[in-house]
């Protein structure tokens, strides 16, 4: 078969184009967000509205060409700033298009503060949006706005309220992603049950919805005998409007751009190069906004035409015979049709596997796991997303007609989406069906990519089995571990303790996991990190006592096991545990979902490998009067590495504490995690003069109600000496161990 790679000139200008912007966004510096400077306060700004939407039962206005007008200062008009805005009025009478004044308080996203936490500073930022601003009263607006636009959006309201009068609140939901690319109302559970399962994709605006809308409409355009200039003009131009009205998503704008590319060529009767213009797409939109390269949904979109315009033809067999060669060679007709479907079940196999070879950096990088199923499953999901995508098109059409005619449409939605659920439910349930690998370090993405670079240029030198082998070898060398030592992660979990204890062998245990400052901190920030970490068992969480800012997100991981992919294996209890409601939802949810309970004393230890965990208080006859008193107190050491994680002891344990550690004569500690989140009635001067920690870490919230930690717990700090890191200031702290040295790095600096 003869390479065409490297005889597409347009093509290759244009990925030189896309690598070196990629080079030069990596070294230059990040331009400042001025807006941002006016975090927290109120002020008026003036902008043109580019599009709204309800988003988590707010009506959210984007405005850009945004300035202040308050008169005092001006910031710099070099690029054109956006904000999001969420208004005040349920849905205020306003129009896509029009010039408005407004006044709120602007408010800065959030940054990952945990490794493997999403960052939606960072996310808003590729999309070009600077600041949000919440509280939002429109004081003035023009009588100027875009009718087409606005129709545009009355006309997908419209759509959504068609959805939603006649199909179910999940079904309308997944619909309306599909159809109209309204997310806004999508389960949540039933889009991470997708994600999980690797049929995500199709919840998106693709080439898949393009193709088949744009096809559809310039073959019944040319049915009509319509001149092929004419039915050109008119595809192009309603499937712009229908890329506008969905929101016009990268993965969106890419299938439009191809698809006139693509018609164009036939009207010019000119050969089409699918990969030349999947490159002018990409190069339009980087020209447009460079921040875009950094975007996974703009990742995977491309990379799936990468897959099929390249690894396609590396991975698949040159030849299939057809239907009547397979017949010569097979005594019957039935026989004939089977071999036939096998071999476009194999073709269709391979086919998967090349769009997954160039999928899995970037899914592995942004999301850290794979679906290992979803080569088989997306066989089923994709050919019936054609039928779905009709019957939701169909009900559009048929919504004012009798009830007899919308029951089909219907009838196929319902039994369709009741299938993906099954399927997807089915391969997350199997074993391995979300393969936890961790984040790939840049050496491993850029040795990986060199093995396919070499598999598409020799391909043709290989058989196919020897390509295969090829491939799995550079899967190998993406997803390999590597560690040199013990790693403790102290996570920013707001007013909470989470600590993450990972020994070199592989191990994981925890101490604690809760927040009451974070909501779903389980979800958010604690499973991110062990993803990120590729941590798909954990042999034990520590829960020092059963407050909610110690315990929420340990909840939240028993519970979201099998859908996640982590395991736990034992939850340890002080023996001194005070036997209340809190205690018994935790036996509850332990006896549930199947977690073995273990119970913990001064004295006992586990031992790991190098690594050493030893309870030091209370002991088994130990009586608290409450919850903090009876917190469990760990020493952990391995080598030369000594630490103290007391959670919320009081000053009572910690004079017990004090006198235990001094009758076993052991030396300075390295790590102390401060007890009781920094408060003035605990990390007494008696526990760390005995301690002599070199370095003492604070987990706390930003600006907690209770104002930890303390003045005074920060002078006894000062007192002794000691190095102090908050999470609050610092992000996740992390020390990484090794037989001679432990070293600290601080994940994110406010």
């Amino acid at each position: 078969m003869e390479n065409k790679t490297l005889k597409r000139p347009m093509c290759l200008i244009c990925l030189a184009f896309v690598l070196a912007l990629y080079c030069y966004m990596e070294w230059k510096p990040r331009p400042p967000y001025v807006l941002e400077t006016y975090d927290g306060r109120y002020v008026e700004i003036t902008g043109q509205i580019y599009q709204k939407e309800i988003k988590q039962e707010q009506f959210v206005l984007y405005l850009n060409q945004v300035t202040l007008c308050d008169g005092q200062s001006q910031i710099k008009q070099e690029q054109s700033h956006k904000v999001m805005c969420y208004c005040r009025e349920a849905e205020p009478d306003i129009q896509i298009g029009s010039y408005v004044q407004a006044k709120g308080k602007i408010q800065s996203f959030s940054e990952a503060t945990n490794p493997g936490e999403f960052d939606m500073r960072k996310y808003y930022h590729i999309l070009g949006i600077d600041v949000q601003m919440k509280d939002v009263v429109l004081e003035k607006k023009s009588a100027y706005y875009s009718r087409r636009k606005e129709a545009l959006w009355k006309l997908r309201c419209k759509f959504s309220e068609i959805y939603d009068t006649y199909l179910s609140e999940r079904d309308a939901g997944m619909m309306k992603a599909m159809v109209l690319g309204e997310k806004q109302q999508l389960d949540k559970e039933s889009k991470n049950l997708y994600q999980k399962a690797g049929i995500a994709h199709i919840l998106a605006i693709s080439g898949l919805h393009i193709s088949m809308l744009g096809m559809f409409l310039f073959w019944l355009l040319q049915k009509m005998r319509i001149p092929l200039p004419v039915c050109i003009g008119i595809s192009i131009f309603l499937m712009i409007q229908y890329g506008d009205m969905t929101g016009m998503s990268n993965s969106a704008y890419r299938a439009i751009f191809m698809f006139s590319i693509q018609i164009l060529a036939k009207s010019a009767r000119r050969t089409y190069d699918m990969l030349t213009a999947m490159m002018i797409s990409c190069m339009s939109i980087l020209l447009e906004n460079p921040q875009y390269i950094y975007h996974s949904g703009f990742q995977l979109s491309f990379g799936a035409i990468l897959g099929i315009g390249l690894m396609n033809p590396v991975l698949c067999d040159s030849h299939y015979q057809s239907k009547e060669e397979i017949g010569r060679n097979c005594n019957s007709r039935i026989m004939t049709e089977v071999v036939y479907y096998i071999r476009r079940i194999k073709q269709s196999l391979q086919g998967s596997v090349a769009v997954s070879a160039v999928h899995l950096p970037i899914l592995l990088t942004q999301y850290y796991s794979f679906p290992v199923y979803s080569f088989f499953i997306n066989l089923l999901v994709i050919p019936l997303l054609t039928v779905l995508l009709g019957a939701g098109i169909l009900l559009l059409l048929l919504s004012e007609t009798g009830f007899v005619f919308r029951i089909i449409p219907t009838c196929f939605i319902h039994c369709i989406l009741d299938l993906y659920e099954w399927l997807a439910k089915m391969t997350v349930d199997c074993l391995m069906g979300n393969w936890i690998t961790g984040c790939p370090t840049a050496f491993q993405v850029i040795a990986y990519l060199m093995i396919l670079g070499i598999l598409l240029l020799y391909h043709e030198k290989m058989s196919m089995w020897i390509r295969y082998m090829f491939l799995l070898a550079g899967v190998m060398v993406l997803t390999v571990s590597f560690r040199s030592g013990m790693q403790i992660t102290v996570l920013d979990v707001g007013q909470g303790d989470g600590i993450c204890i990972e020994t070199q062998e592989g191990h994981c245990y925890l101490i604690d996991g809760g927040s009451v400052s974070k909501k779903d901190v389980g979800t958010y920030q604690i499973i991110p990190f062990l993803k990120y970490r590729g941590i798909d068992r954990i042999k034990g969480i520590f829960l020092t006592h059963l407050d909610e800012d110690h315990i929420s997100g340990v909840k939240e991981l028993l519970a979201k096991q099998r859908m996640e992919g982590i395991r736990i294996e034992n939850i340890i209890l002080s023996k001194a545990v005070i036997r209340d409601e809190a205690y018994r939802d935790v036996l509850a949810l332990c006896r549930e979902y199947e977690v073995t309970v273990r119970m913990m004393a001064a004295g006992d230890e586990i031992r790991d490998g190098k690594l050493q965990i030893q309870c030091v208080f209370p002991d088994d006859k130990y009586v608290a009067e409450d919850r903090n008193a009876a917190s469990l107190a760990l020493c952990i050491s391995c080598g030369g590495f000594k630490g103290l994680f007391a959670g919320d002891v009081d000053e009572q344990g910690e004079s017990v504490i004090a006198k235990e550690l001094q009758s076993q004569e052991q030396g300075s500690y390295q790590v102390f995690k401060a007890t009781h989140h920094g408060s003035r009635y605990s990390n007494t001067q008696q526990l760390l003069e005995q301690l002599q920690p070199q370095l003492t870490v604070i987990s706390c919230g930003k600006h907690n109600q209770y104002g930890h930690p303390h003045a005074e717990t920060l002078e006894r700090f000062m007192d002794i000496e000691t190095r102090v890191l908050r999470t609050d200031e610092n992000g996740a702290i992390i020390f990484r161990i090794t037989e001679k040295r432990c070293s600290v790095e601080c994940f994110g600096k406010n």
